[in-house]
């Protein structure tokens, strides 16, 4: 196989591809055989061998030369043979073309029509007018259309952004606000980090065309923001407005408060809240405090016009009292006790308290629980440990007991006010009914001790002492502790309305008691238990009254009052040593005065009788024979005391040895003073005022105390030393036996009149106690 030649031949390369240089610049053919080319000239016959021994080249300019003198010969020889070969062709067509050149000259080519040029631009100009009328609309909305699919390419890719303004509107209408949020802060974000990506302005040589660009991009998403910004306005005055309604949960309030949080930097929105809030809390306390005043006004002018007359209101009271306190002993419920005339204006007090307590129930504690987020820092970081310095919790804490402080201490006020006003007509409530289990008293002592139980354990409560259990079930109250000033101020309470009562229990036995006045509430029959002693007794009688309210003195004294100041203290954990001492002396005093009112009138009485006797002007003790009898004066002395222990026993049978006792020394010491009178006495005289002394000392000898008897002791040793013995007197013992024979048969005689001062075998009482000893012996002697 013959070796294969890959040498390039330049000239042949181009001859085969009619180009003119290796390296050419524009589309071209050219003809090598007929043109003066460079392929040609190479292809051009040379003699191989010129050059061989011309070291400086020269031969190649030669045979250059020669080769354009050959090509130059070659094409003239050419030329020469074509136009021989085509002479006839190239006049004839010389001919047509010159008669053709005329022809256009003087036609087509005529210089009016600008060598034909005129007409050809006016064609054109038609010609263009008629494509701008087909074509430029088509272009123009072509160009619109490619503008549309460009913008239509930018919003396909920044949708989201460009159709925010409608998102966050729709997420409002549905109340998905966390929702608008998001989207809201999402376009911020796209906004101010990627704007070239929400609107692209492409790549610009021209400065002038970027700034532009952009400038109009910067126009168009403010545009754009600036609804969205619209929306969050409208969403942002929605969630204000929310804020503001009180009906909405503390959930959906911390939710909305969040939400405003992110939309604005400051703390604005929880002052929103709290202001509105406050607002609302205060107008609503204010109207249902307005309303109810308006009821307690009407109620208090009703109840003022029905009993403008002082006696009148007092005379109800005394009703109501007596009323309430029958239901409390038939243990009726509150709602039954509280029916009387002024139900209605504490009912619209209990509604006020009520309505005012149900409104702070009611938005206090969602008001409080956003309050304690934001002193929390929940709704505020940055200012946490401020509001934390400013102790705002305590305070508010404070504040709140401090209220609820307030209301108790005005109530307690209200209700002691009341308490002490119906203990000072508590005496009306007195029936004059016998007590079931206590001798000797009324009833009444029970009801007080019921009253006075009733108001503390009323104002115990209110103090907030005891906590009503709620709901259902019977679960016991809650007792808790109370501030020591309601301890205090309770108790000195309990202790004036007892006082008050105390000075009802001395009214009741002057001559003002409602029972002598006319001015006795009318009894309900229908609740009262037992017979009253109105029925048994004259109460009208002053004598009768103060009997039986010196006995209830001494059973109050004995056993009420000291169980109630056990029970006080007791339930308050003080004692009240001082003030038990204080009233057992106060007690003391008005039961003295209370029964020497009874008890003076009837001695002075009785010792009046006894002086009569005794220092009679036609009695002379010192001539009068021996007894024989016992003049009337001691009958009638004794009898007035039987009157006194029938009145006594009827009324009070237990201040019977009390009453005794006093009229008993009483009469001993005025029967001592009416002796001491007496100079001297004869043996009759001595006998007789022996005989009626000691008729009665045995008459009243279990009445007789000690006092009395050491006061006759005293009288027997005067008549002993005041007796003047006369000659003639030697038969003394023989006219004592004879006085005491007269002093047995007058014992006898007059022992079913005189029977109530005896003994009975059921007492227990000591006759040496009571009577003491009676040294009649030794007087007996000292006579002899």
């Amino acid at each position: 196989m013959p070796k294969l030649n890959f040498d390039i031949d330049e000239a042949t390369l181009l001859k085969a591809y009619k180009i003119s240089s290796l390296t050419p610049n524009q589309w071209e053919e050219v003809d090598h055989e007929f043109e003066d080319s460079v392929a040609g000239s190479l292809l051009s016959p040379t003699t191989g061998n010129e050059g061989e021994g011309d070291p400086l080249g020269l031969g190649n300019e030669v045979r250059g030369i020669a080769h354009l003198q050959n090509s130059i010969e070659a094409r003239s020889e050419a030329l020469r043979i074509l136009v021989e070969d085509n002479f006839d062709r190239f006049v004839a067509v010389k001919a047509s073309t010159d008669a053709l050149h005329a022809e256009m000259k003087e036609g087509i080519l005529a210089p009016p029509t600008e060598y034909a040029s005129k007409p050809l631009r006016d064609q054109l100009k038609q010609a263009a007018q008629k494509a701008n009328q087909v074509f430029l609309p088509v272009l123009e909305n072509a160009s619109k259309a490619q503008k549309l699919r460009t913008t239509l390419g930018v919003f396909e890719r920044s949708k989201f952004f460009f159709n925010l303004p409608s998102f966050i509107i729709e997420s409002i209408e549905a109340g998905r606000y966390e929702v608008a949020m998001r989207d809201y802060k999402k376009g911020k974000y796209l906004l101010e980090n990627r704007p070239g990506q929400l609107l692209p302005i492409g790549t610009l040589k021209d400065g002038a065309a970027t700034q532009a660009a952009e400038q109009q991009q910067k126009r168009v998403l403010d545009k754009v923001w600036n609804s969205v910004e619209r929306a969050m306005s409208e969403m942002r005055n929605v969630l204000v407005s929310q804020l503001q309604d009180s009906t909405r949960t503390v959930e959906e309030q911390e939710k909305t408060l969040e939400i405003l949080l992110e939309l604005q930097s400051t703390d604005e929105p929880v002052w929103t809240y709290f202001d509105s809030h406050h607002k609302h809390i205060i107008d609503e306390m204010n109207k249902a405090y307005s309303t109810a005043m308006t009821s307690i006004e009407g109620n208090l002018k009703k109840s003022e016009a029905e009993f403008s007359d002082p006696a009148a209101a007092t005379t109800s009271l005394a009703e109501q009292l007596q009323t309430s306190i029958l239901q409390l002993e038939a243990k009726q419920s509150d709602s039954i006790i509280a029916k009387s005339p002024g139900e209605p204006t504490w009912q619209a007090v209990l509604e006020l308290v009520k309505n005012v307590s149900e409104i702070m129930l009611a938005s206090l504690p969602s008001f409080w629980k956003i309050s304690r987020s934001f002193i929390e820092g929940r709704f505020k970081k940055e200012t946490v440990n401020e509001v934390n310095s400013m102790e705002i919790s305590n305070e508010v804490t404070s504040l709140l007991k401090s209220l609820l402080e307030s209301a108790r201490w005005r109530f307690e006020d209200i209700l002691i006010s009341n308490w002490l006003r119906d203990a000072a007509i508590f005496y009306h409530v007195e029936s004059w009914a016998p007590s079931t289990t206590i001798p000797h008293s009324t009833h009444y002592l029970g009801q007080i001790e019921l009253f006075q139980r009733h108001l503390t354990t009323c104002a115990f409560r209110l103090a907030g002492g005891v906590e009503s259990s709620s709901g259902l079930g019977n679960r016991p109250s809650k007792q808790n502790p109370i501030p020591q000033v309601f301890i205090t101020k309770i108790t000195r309470a309990f202790l004036d309305a007892l006082y008050a009562i105390l000075d009802g229990l001395v009214l009741l036995a002057s001559d003002e008691s409602p029972v002598v006045t006319g001015k006795l509430p009318p009894i309900d029959k229908s609740m009262q238990k037992s017979t009253t002693l109105l029925e048994v007794l004259d109460v009208r009688d002053s004598n009768t009254r103060i009997l039986v309210v010196v006995s209830n003195f001494g059973h109050m004294a004995n056993t009420f009052i000291p169980s109630m100041l056990t029970q006080l203290e007791s339930a308050f954990g003080v004692s009240l040593l001082e003030d038990r001492q204080t009233l057992n002396t106060v007690i003391k005093e008005l039961d003295k005065t209370l029964f020497e009112g009874y008890v003076n009138p009837k001695a002075k009485t009785v010792k009046s009788i006894l002086r009569n006797g005794i220092l009679d002007p036609e009695m002379d003790w010192y001539d009068t024979p021996q007894p024989t009898a016992i003049r009337p004066y001691m009958y009638e002395t004794l009898m007035y005391l039987v009157g006194i222990h029938a009145q006594v026993c009827e009324a009070a049978e237990s201040l019977l040895p009390r009453t005794l006792n006093v009229l008993a020394e009483g009469l001993a010491s005025e029967a001592l003073q009416c002796f001491r009178q007496v100079r001297r006495f004869g043996m009759g005289g001595m006998l007789r005022a022996t005989l009626e002394i000691e008729f009665m000392h045995q008459t009243l000898g279990r009445y007789v105390t000690t006092q009395a008897a050491e006061t006759l002791s005293e009288l027997y040793n005067k008549i002993s030393q005041a007796y003047a013995r006369r000659p003639g007197d030697e038969s003394l013992q023989t006219s004592l036996d004879g006085v005491k024979r007269i002093l047995a048969e007058t014992r006898r005689a007059t022992g079913v009149e005189f029977l109530c001062f005896r003994q009975t075998k059921t007492s227990s009482t000591n006759r040496g106690q009571t009577t003491g000893s009676r040294p009649r012996d030794k007087d007996r002697s000292a006579k002899g």
